[in-house]
């Protein structure tokens, strides 16, 4: 590598850590205050860097914003491959699996309730702003890896017989995924931007309904043979 090559990575990898300063910033500003509220000086502000610099990273907040999901969850499918891929789990059988995919989406919520925040006001702000579908391909196809992952659960359940194939047989899993991560996800989100505003709310843990809830699928996608 010649002097040109070494200075050339050296100036990428400063522009990378740039960026994934700002990101860190951004992520920390939408998943507490709503991204809408958040504009870019603040951004630049929490960054420690001059509103011209943040501009010529990101051209648009909803870049910016988009760019934050599809992080996030990159980062959890990374964190995730090696379990998935152990064998221990790819011997389990198809309800068992859905068991620890639960039970991960729990201790999820229970670490980082920034990361269902930050989604509930993205989806949000996604909605109002008319962002085009062209425009979440890349995010679309990060979370579609989770998809992937809970059908293939889904329809091993149905084969190895713990899993009802009632459930699955009309359509090969996808109604029951959307119906089990949505459910999941919305509770999730619920808890993680209301769950103690009322006293009441104390008296039984976000995380304690989180896996009550996970239990009652469970239960009810569990084949009694």
């Amino acid at each position: 590598m010649n002097l040109k090559e070494i200075r050339q990575k050296e100036q990428d990898e400063l522009k990378n850590r740039r960026i994934q300063h700002i990101l860190d910033c951004a992520f920390a500003l939408f998943s507490q205050k709503g991204i809408d509220s958040v504009t870019m000086n603040d951004i630049a502000k929490e960054s420690e860097i001059g509103i011209a610099s943040l501009y010529r990273y990101f051209v648009t907040k909803e870049e910016l914003a988009i760019q934050c999901a599809t992080q996030i969850w990159q980062k959890y499918g990374q964190d995730w491959a090696a379990l998935f891929n152990d064998q221990e789990y790819i011997e389990k059988s198809g309800l068992d699996q859905i068991v620890v995919i639960f039970s991960i989406f729990c201790e999820m919520f229970h670490s980082n309730g920034d990361f269902f925040r930050f989604i509930y006001y993205f989806d949000s702000f996604v909605h109002r702003s008319g962002v085009l579908p062209d425009e979440l391909q890349v995010y679309e196809s990060t979370i579609g890896n989770a998809k992937e992952l809970v059908i293939s659960a889904i329809k091993k359940g149905a084969d190895d017989g713990s899993i009802r194939k009632d459930l699955v047989e009309n359509d090969g899993g996808e109604i029951l995924y959307y119906t089990l991560t949505h459910s999941l996800f919305a509770m999730g989100q619920k808890l993680a931007l209301t769950g103690e505003m009322l006293r009441m709310d104390k008296d039984v843990p976000g995380i304690v309904q989180m896996k009550l809830m996970s239990q009652l699928f469970i239960n009810a996608l569990r084949n009694e043979k």
